[in-house]
């Protein structure tokens, strides 16, 4: 990110699925939904892409 925000302050961890994600605490890469409007954004790193609602 440019401008010097922060956006999240977290881990960014490998889900059960295979994407990454940005996460609270490690126990979040065994959630049944990340993504789209739930807390676990995904990350496209191929993209530059932080999905989130």
């Amino acid at each position: 990110m440019t401008g010097g925000e922060i956006i999240f302050d977290g881990l960014i961890l490998k889900h059960k699925s295979g994407k990454w994600i940005l996460a609270d605490k490690k126990e979040e890469v065994n959630a049944d939904e990340i993504g789209g409007c739930t807390e676990i954004p995904i990350i496209d790193f191929e993209k530059k892409l932080i999905e989130w609602c």
